[in-house]
């Protein structure tokens, strides 16, 4: 094989690769969403109150920790994308070619 099959083959990979982990993460919030409802829904059908903190809209610690971990992951693909832009602009450089 050539080498930019190679390459291309290995970027391909990484791809679909990444799209996976995406799909599966959002699979397993969804899970999670769904089996705080169910707990919700299983108190409420039992007569209890639910506790205050298990909001209907936020489910509680869940959105609080969730809402913290966005600002980080926010601020981590900022710095990614400015440290690849940085990349190809030096090799942009190196290469003496656009």
């Amino acid at each position: 094989m050539s080498e930019e099959t190679v390459i291309f083959s290995m970027f391909a990979i990484l791809v679909a690769g990444g799209v996976v982990v995406i799909v599966s993460g959002m699979r397993h919030h969804g899970k999670v969403l769904e089996m705080a409802h169910r707990e919700r829904l299983a108190m409420i059908e039992r007569g209890l109150a639910p506790p205050p903190e298990l909001s209907s809209s936020a489910y509680g610690p869940l959105a609080q920790r969730r809402a913290a971990r966005s600002t980080r992951m926010l601020s981590g693909g900022i710095m990614t994308v400015g440290l690849g832009l940085g990349v190809a602009m030096v090799l942009g450089f190196a290469s003496r070619e656009p």
